[in-house]
Formats: structure tokens, sequence, C-alpha cells
């Protein structure tokens, strides 16, 4: 009975699609049948129901440990004081892009510094647009952003594990992304970083089955950071040179290069300089532009041969990535090729002067270690079994769970650069409300070099519109005349001047002390009311 209910499905099948055929006539050659299957649904299906899963799991876990973080860690209000002080001021040039670039001019960007350009267009542009839409600029918001996109990075690296070698492949990358602690810092922060890695791992996805979308995504990571402009550059001349598919290649490059000649006309408009971030970040950083005249430390003359030594290894990695052209080498690339990048760039270049110690747990090495955690989950999911079998298979599993368990040691200089941070972000919002409590209309001037501070007095009530930085001034432009800087506080209808001790203001309060009235001492700033 046993035997008769062990049913060969398979033979069967086979024997109904034979008498679908029809007869043969005499001397006739046999027709043979073609052995078929039934369709299978797996996880290596590119939309099963278990991918579906897959990636739902993935999704959930990644935005959960990030939003723990956030909220019950970190604290919804203090995005890395300090540290990512640059998360402030993305904050205020997509706000003050809402409130005043935008009513200036076509996607025209603001800031009270002068470097709204500096980074790029796409982050900007889109935190103005989410603060529209939740009609709030709350720093929480845009962190959240980041939280949904750095979900969605995690997602994309599973994709790509699953496209290259298999699913175990994907979501052991993901996994090893989800618990690492300079991701889960970096996607909770209000940095640019997320965005741009998302825009250059779905490029990446989608090549090459859909060229035109990896055109467009890799034209919106040029468009997030200057360096993602030369990553995308770089993947589009390794595939022109090494892929031989020539109309995709087509597609490819003459999409890109569209898009990218607008955003390069859209910034030869606005700044001069059709390629103003890549410009400013070399000039100013590489070069020294921005760089104090002092010289190096012991330490980071040390710190110099090892990123020479690195720079020699990645290079030697990427010539055999090119030659070889194992699965998935695009990425591999892009992984290299960032660590190539930072060790060019803070080993060879001025920038070295800039070098601290956390920038091997900062944002800047998030890609890089991403693609390492690529590396880690093929060795454990895809080489371990293809040589141990299935003993390999529990290898792996073993081995990233001591992985993830190591990968937590990060935590430690990750707090131990943060120390600080609670008490910079306490003072600044002593001084905003102090500052806050002599206001009532018109517009505040003050120097906008610390968005920690533009934001705190946003929170205690300043709008965007009545915010005046110092770069606006006639002394900004070499116009030191007494009437012309009245005449300029009056055109602003300016109210309360908040500035350093020692600054341009500080000589003209004194002789021009009719027309001003001070108000208090915060710390290093003087405030005066301008009398009306």
């Amino acid at each position: 009975m046993e035997e008769k209910a062990n049913i060969n499905h398979e033979a069967w099948m086979q024997k109904i699609l034979a008498a679908s055929q029809p007869e043969l006539k005499e001397n006739e050659p046999e027709q043979i049948v073609p052995k078929q299957k039934l369709p299978e649904v797996s996880v290596s299906s590119p939309f099963s129901k278990a991918t579906l899963v897959l990636i739902g799991g993935i999704f959930l876990l990644s935005l959960f440990v990030r939003l723990y973080y956030l909220f019950v860690v970190a604290g919804s209000q203090n995005a890395g004081v300090g540290w990512y002080n640059d998360s402030y001021h993305h904050w205020q040039i997509a706000y003050l892009t809402k409130e005043i670039g935008l009513g200036k001019g076509f996607l025209r960007l603001w800031d009270l510094v002068g470097v709204e350009y500096f980074w790029g267009l796409l982050h900007p542009l889109l935190l103005a647009t989410v603060f529209t839409l939740t009609n709030s600029a709350d720093i929480v918001i845009s962190r959240l952003l980041n939280v949904l996109i750095g979900s969605v990075n995690l997602v994309l690296l599973f994709l790509l594990g699953k496209k290259y070698f298999s699913w175990q492949v994907g979501l052991g990358a993901a996994l090893i992304g989800i618990v690492n602690p300079v991701g889960i810092f970096t996607d909770t922060s209000g940095m640019q970083e997320p965005l741009a890695i998302c825009m250059m791992l779905a490029g990446l996805y989608y090549w090459p089955k859909k060229p035109y979308l990896t055109a467009i995504f890799l034209a919106l990571a040029s468009m997030s950071r200057a360096e993602y402009w030369l990553f995308s550059i770089g993947i589009i001349l390794t595939i022109t040179l090494f892929d031989a598919n020539t109309q995709k290649k087509l597609i490819l490059g003459g999409i890109f290069s569209s898009i990218t000649l607008l955003y390069m006309k859209y910034l030869l408009d606005k700044t001069g300089n059709a390629i103003y971030p890549i410009y400013w970040n070399f000039f100013g950083n590489a070069f020294g532009k921005w760089q104090a005249d002092i010289p190096l430390t012991p330490e980071q003359e040390t710190i110099r041969v090892v990123f020479i030594l690195l720079l020699l290894l990645c290079t030697a990695i990427a010539v055999l990535l090119l030659i070889k052209k194992p699965r998935g080498y695009l990425f591999s690339l892009l992984g290299v090729g960032n660590f190539m990048f930072l060790s060019f760039f803070v080993g060879l270049t001025a920038y070295l002067k800039s070098y601290l110690p956390r920038f091997w747990v900062d944002r800047i090495f998030l890609l890089p270690y991403l693609w390492v955690g690529f590396v880690i989950a093929i060795v454990l999911f895809f080489l371990l079994p293809k040589f141990l079998g299935s003993v390999g298979k529990v290898m792996g599993w073993l081995f990233l769970v001591v992985v993830l368990v190591l990968l937590q040691c990060a935590w430690i200089p990750i707090q131990q650069y943060s120390v600080g941070s609670e008490e910079g972000l306490q003072q600044r919002q002593q001084q905003a409300a102090r500052i806050m409590s002599y206001y009532h209309d018109g517009s505040l001037l003050f120097p906008g070099n610390d968005p920690v501070l533009t934001y705190e007095l946003y929170k205690h009530g300043l709008q965007g519109r009545n915010m005046r930085g110092e770069m606006f001034d006639p002394y900004f432009y070499g116009n030191n005349k007494t009437t012309a800087i009245i005449n300029w506080l009056t055109k602003e209808n300016i109210r309360l001047i908040l500035f350093e001790k020692e600054e341009r203001y500080k000589h003209l309060v004194t002789i021009e002390k009719e027309k001003f009235t001070k108000r208090d001492t915060i710390d290093q700033f003087e405030l005066y009311e301008v009398k009306k």
C-alpha cells in the first residue's frame, strides 16, 4: 500500500504531455518530448513569497534597531552634537531652502554661511519636501527619513547578495549591516550618506536588466555627495570598458550624461562653477584651502603610512577584480574604490591635517563597511558550503553569530567620541532660550556658523524667514560704512543682533550708541536690540 501511495507526479506529467502530442504516422521520425518540471516557488525566485518575507523581515528588523537607538539611546533631538554638527547644517540648508530659497528662484538652495551647494542638490530638496509634507521641521523628521533610507539600503544589500550568490549571502550581509554600530549611528543622524548609498546600491542592482534605472539612480547619487559623483562616473566607465552589451551601455551612458549635463548647467547658473561640489571638496579640503597652516602630529604622520598601505592593497584588489570579473564585481569595485578614495584623500592630501581617530567609526566608512560585511557573507555562505558541504553551512551561521557579537565592540569608541554631546546640546538650548526671551518681532541677525544654535532658535520660535546671517551684511562685501550697515539693518527689519564679543558689530554698537540697546551677554555672545 505504501508503494502505491508514493505516486511519481513527474512521471504522470510526462505521460500527459506525451498523450497530448499528435500520433506519429508511419515512417515519421519519433518526436522527443522534452522533460518538463512543475514550477517551484523558493527564495531564489525574484519576487517569491519567501523573498518578500525576507525583505519585509530585514526592513522591519533594521527599522526597529534604528528606532530604538534614536528614541531610547540617543534621544530624538541629539543628532550627534559635537561630532555630527553637519546633521544640523544639512537641516539648516533644507529648512532655509524651504523658508527662503525656493521663493527666490528655481531650486534655489539657501544657507547662512554660503555652502548650500557644497554637498549637493538632492538631499536638501528631499528634506525640504518632507518638511513641507509633514508641516514640521523638527530634526527628528530628518533623522526618521535617514532611518527609512538606511533600512532600504539593507534590503538592497540583501537583494544584491541574492542576485549574485544566494539568499543566504544576502541575508548574512544584511544582518551584519543591521547590527553594525557605524551603520546604526549614521542612519539615525541627519547626514547625507544613507541617501547617496541608497542611490548607488539601487543603480547597481538594476544593472544590466534596466540600464535606464541604473543611469537615473547613479545620476541621483551624483547629486547627493561630491565623491559619489566620482564613484558613479567610475562605475559607468567600468561598464563601458568591460561590459559586452553595447546597446545597454549606450542607454546607460546617454541617460546618465543627459541628467548630469543638466545638473552641471544648474550648478553653473547658481554658482558659476559646473562642478562646484567636486571643485570645493578638492580645492577646499584636499589642497588645503580650508586647512589650518599647522604641522602634522606624530599620530597623523603614522596614520599616513597606514593609509598608503591600504591604498596599495585596495589598488591591487581592484586590478584583480577587473581582470577576473567575479560575481558582483561592480559592487566590490565600489567598496574597494571607496577605500581607495579615503586612503588617498585622507592619507595623501592636506586633509590629513583634519584626521581624527574617530574617522574609523565615522559615516565616511559606512559604505566600505557594508562591502566588507558583504565579503564576509560570501565567505560564510558561499565559499564554506562550497568546500565543506553541509558542515560549511552550519559553520557559516555559527561564525555569523560570532561576527555580529564582535561588531558590538565598535560601540566603545563611538561612545567615547560622543562624550559631551548632550552637554553641548543643552548649552545651545539654554542660549536659544535666553536669546528668544528678548525677541518680539522682526529679524534676528546672528553669525550662522553654529547650525545647532540655529536649530534651537527655530525650536524656541524663530521662523526661518526671520533668520539673517552675517554673510549677507555689507561688511561681508567690504563695505564698512556705518550708514550702509544701518540702512541694511533697517531694510532687513533686524530687531536683534547677536555677535561674538570681538566681532565687527562691537565697533558699530559703540559708535552708534543711540541706535542700539544692550540686552544680554550670553557666553561668548553679546545681544543688542536695534531701536526703532
